[in-house]
């Protein structure tokens, strides 16, 4: 890590950081992973809406509504839970947002993903049109008799709901368990969303999603549309999460302050095995009590224990 420090530190000397820091070699790394599987997810959404067009007959919407929205699910669902471990999975520059706004990721990783995660959208839309050049396109826009104003709140209501399923289960680790069910709910997020919003906007709610598509079809008179819904989404989440984190929303399910949430319940819980040879707790010291609490409950005695933590001390 020194060395990839160091490296990173002479590669970008002759960058004009100012008081934002200085970038780092893991943050390109990342972003170049963050491109690969914004490019994945894409490809196969659009892929899979194609395939919709492609089955329906005239006039039947409902099958490429719901093609599409199943496509964008079960792509996101499987890219996510890929990419989870490796760079987060934001694929959307209006998560991004949201995680720069709330300090999580510094300034310059939020510029990188968000650069990494618009040309994902555009080599996805690239490979689409290259591989079916006659084939209906998959870029955004609002349908007839659908306003400005209505078209940015239904990307505002569905990005936000998006981007703040993905900070409670996916972000904020004190509604985290063993088994992450962030890449089911953020697939749930999507598909609400697209079934809501593909009869009237097209269902961006990512901005790299509809830019993609418009670098190779063209940029429509509401193509900012898709970029300032999405981002007051995101503004509208992250201060929904904040005034839940002023509230302490993790001890809302209990009383006196005292969280009893399964998860938080469960690691506030101290089992104990009583042996023949155990001594009350309140004789023990704090500190070799709070040894004790460490030791696996398998011990054979309590005697084995107290050497475990004289050893320890």
């Amino acid at each position: 890590m020194s060395e990839m420090r160091k490296y990173s530190a002479s590669f970008f000397t002759f960058v004009p950081v100012f008081a934002l820091g200085r970038p780092e070699l893991p943050d390109l790394f990342a972003a170049a992973f963050e491109m690969l599987g914004t490019t994945l997810f894409l490809f196969f959404s659009f892929m899979i809406c194609l395939v919709g067009q492609n089955l329906s007959t005239e006039g039947n919407h409902l099958l490429i509504q719901v093609a599409c929205s199943l496509g964008f699910t079960t792509s996101a669902f499987l890219f996510v839970s890929v990419f989870y471990s490796v760079t987060g999975g934001a694929f959307n520059p209006a998560i991004s947002f949201s995680l720069f706004s709330l300090g999580i990721i510094k300034i310059w990783r939020f510029l990188f993903y968000s650069m990494a995660q618009i040309l994902g959208g555009i080599i996805a839309a690239a490979l689409i049109k290259a591989l079916f050049p006659g084939s209906p396109n998959v870029e955004n826009v609002l349908a007839p008799g659908v306003g400005y104003a209505r078209g940015v709140f239904l990307e505002a209501i569905a990005t936000g709901a998006l981007v703040l399923t993905v900070l409670i289960l996916a972000i904020d680790k004190r509604t985290m368990t063993g088994v992450s069910h962030a890449p089911f709910a953020i697939a749930a997020a999507l598909f609400l969303g697209h079934m809501m919003n593909i009869p009237y906007t097209g269902a961006g709610l990512n901005p790299a999603r509809s830019f993609g598509p418009a670098v190779l079809e063209g940029f429509h008179h509401d193509h900012w549309v898709y970029w300032v819904g999405p981002i007051l989404g995101s503004v509208f989440a992250v201060t929904v999460y904040k005034l839940l984190l002023y509230a302490k929303f993790w001890t809302f399910a209990g009383s006196g302050g005292k969280a009893q949430t399964v998860l938080l319940q469960l690691a506030e819980e101290k089992v104990v095995v009583p042996s023949e040879t155990s001594v009350p707790k309140e004789t023990l010291p704090n500190d070799e009590e709070n040894c004790l609490e460490r030791i696996d409950i398998d011990s054979p005695s309590t005697s084995a224990a107290r050497g475990h933590c004289t050893l320890d001390h």
